[in-house]
């Protein structure tokens, strides 16, 4: 788990809500609908990107997917995920 610096609390709400989502996701019990707007809200490091991406590619928006895992790999170019 990445620890985040401290930020205001709405950007901490979000990034809460984007995690809660993601996680649900992945558990089976969230649409990637649901979840898109969540991430792209908070997305800044290459770990969000990457499961951005993961989302996407899941929605069958392997163009936007792509994108997202691009960014992931500009953001760090030694993320294996992405």
């Amino acid at each position: 788990m990445t620890v985040r610096a401290p930020g205001s609390h709405a950007a901490s709400a979000a990034r809460t809500e984007a995690d809660a989502a993601l996680l649900h996701w992945h558990q089976g019990g969230a649409t990637p609908d649901s979840v898109v707007p969540l991430l792209a809200r908070v997305a800044a490091t290459a770990s969000d990107f990457s499961n951005l991406g993961a989302v996407l590619r899941s929605a069958g928006d392997h163009t936007a997917a792509e994108t997202a895992y691009r960014r992931a790999i500009a953001i760090d170019q030694g993320f294996a995920a992405a």
